[in-house]
């Protein structure tokens, strides 16, 4: 209710209630007291009051919802606007319907379409839409009718002469129409547009069909009566077969239900026939590719077996020869070892005699020295030449051997040893040990390997270890992949420890060469001998 309203229908009923008042109290003049006067003041204030109020907040409502209406104008507008929502609008997924609730939302709340070109563009996507799902739902009937058209009994029934027969399709046809109204596709309805008009000469086509038939029959018994037909059936060739059958199948295809009973069951005769034979021919070939597949089979295990003789035949012999050369190498290295130690026994009697002659040299010129005290200072230089000479022969002779307390000393300043140093001093032991082209390798690129060395013409990879620990697995690891880096015949490890069980197993595993701090004492003894 409007404000205005609400006042006029206030104001008689607030005097009809004032002379009410007065009445009720016997005539008297109550409007007369000045707190009545107020009250009623008061309370007409009060509903004037109350009437603004109201009239605010309608206006207030109104406005709100005439800008909602101008919001929801300008939203249908925008999307009638926008391609990409007018495309979902079109969809028959949820989304489309999702498009569709919300446009219709805002056209109830803005009481109305905005523009007539708005409603239309909508209205023609619904259009499109509902014809579009109309469409989809007569496309079953459609196919149907089109399958309808291409069948060979549409041709048949359509054209027959047979007015039953023509009543039967054109009823099938009027109701597949019936079923489509105006949904048909159009070529369909060009193609039985076409089909009336067709028919409309259809004397002349059935006159043109009879004698097409009735020339295709007669080249058909041309066929059947030949020579070549009764040299297929007869004498079961193949070829001959096929080439009647070649000319025949096109007629028979192209006469369908009108061909010769007699002919077409003479044709089908000798495709039987034919199919029989090629069956069986294909029998024997497959047969027989089975068999020559066999023989080849065979022949192929065969070639393999005579090849995999001759490789281990000439593994054999490779085998007999590398072994061969390596018992000769053998030989030549237990000749040339044993020609060196009869070398070394020969040079160590030669030493021998030369000390005894040395010693009895000594001796004559010390009684000499006492029977000629004139000579002292000569015979005692003498003597301290033939001392130091004696020591240079105890040592290539081996008399001059360090004892335990050299070692000791020795292993205690070795233990002490840096890295370096422990590979150089390892370097030094080899070199007294009869080793040639002794080398340390590079600290950083050494690849596992510390010290190369070679005996015999044999390249050892020595990885030196100066631990106070037992040596791991790792330098058994690094020594076996150094061995391969530097081209090793053998890789050891030596250290002045023992080795793990772990290291040791690993090093059996890989064919490493394992010294242990008893090796390395008898290297150090080998060493001070000759130093």
């Amino acid at each position: 209710m409007a404000a205005g309203s609400f006042a006029c229908l206030f104001i008689p009923v607030f005097l009809v209630a004032f002379f009410s008042l007065s009445a009720w109290s016997d005539y008297s003049p109550v409007w007369r007291d000045p707190l009545f006067a107020l009250a009623m003041i008061a309370l007409l204030v009060i509903c004037l009051v109350t009437s603004a109020v109201i009239e605010f907040k309608t206006v207030k409502r109104d406005n709100a919802l005439e800008d909602g209406k101008e919001r929801c104008s300008s939203e249908l507008a925008r999307l009638a606007a926008d391609v990409s929502f007018l495309d979902l609008y079109a969809s028959q997924g949820k989304e489309g319907e999702e498009a569709r609730a919300r446009v219709a939302e805002l056209a109830d709340l803005a009481g109305g379409w905005p523009s007539d070109t708005t409603k239309r563009i909508f209205a023609d996507i619904d259009g499109k839409r509902v014809e579009a799902a109309e469409r989809h739902k007569l496309e079953p009937v459609n196919n149907e009718l089109r399958d309808y058209l291409t069948s060979g009994y549409f041709e048949y029934a359509f054209f027959s002469s047979d007015d039953f027969v023509r009543n039967v399709c054109e009823k099938r046809l009027d109701e597949m129409l019936m079923q489509l109204g105006g949904f048909i596709e159009p070529d369909l309805k060009d193609q039985i547009d076409r089909a009336y008009e067709k028919r409309e000469t259809g004397d002349s086509v059935q006159q043109e069909f009879a004698i097409r038939n009735e020339s295709l029959n007669q080249s058909l018994k041309e066929i059947v009566d030949s020579a070549e037909y009764q040299h297929a059936v007869w004498d079961h060739d193949l070829k001959s077969m096929a080439a009647v059958l070649e000319k025949a199948r096109p007629i028979l295809e192209e006469l369908g239900e009108n061909a010769d009973r007699e002919m077409a069951s003479k044709v089908s005769k000798l495709e039987h026939l034919w199919k029989t034979a090629s069956a069986r021919e294909k029998r024997t070939r497959h047969e027989n590719e089975a068999i020559l597949a066999q023989e080849r089979s065979a022949r192929e295990h065969m070639e393999r077996e005579r090849n995999q003789r001759e490789n281990e035949l000439a593994k054999a012999n490779a085998e007999r020869t590398r072994q061969a050369a390596e018992l000769a190498r053998l030989n030549t290295t237990r000749a040339q070892e044993a020609k060196e130690l009869a070398e070394v026994y020969s040079e160590r009697d030669r030493q021998k005699k030369e000390l005894e002659k040395v010693l009895a040299t000594k001796e004559a010129l010390h009684g000499e020295l006492i029977s000629k005290t004139a000579a002292v200072e000569k015979a005692a230089k003498h003597t301290k030449e033939l001392e130091k000479k004696v020591r240079e022969l105890q040592q290539k002779s081996g008399i001059g051997t360090p004892t335990h307390e050299d070692i000791d000393r020795e292993m205690a300043k070795l233990d002490a040893m840096d890295g370096w140093a422990f590979e150089s001093y390892c370097a030094d032991l080899f070199k007294a040990a009869g080793y040639q082209q002794v080398q340390v390798t590079s600290g950083s690129g050494d690849q596992g390997i510390d010290v190369i060395a070679i005996k015999n013409g044999i390249k050892y990879g020595i990885q030196c270890k100066n631990y106070s620990h037992p040596v791991g697995n790792k330098a058994v690891q690094e020594a076996y992949a150094g061995k391969s880096f530097h081209r090793c015949h053998i890789a050891v490890v030596l250290t002045n420890n023992t080795f793990l069980p772990s290291a040791v197993d690993l090093a059996q595993s890989t064919e490493v060469v394992l010294w242990d701090r008893n090796m390395l004492r008898k290297l150090v003894g080998r060493y001070l001998s000759v130093s």
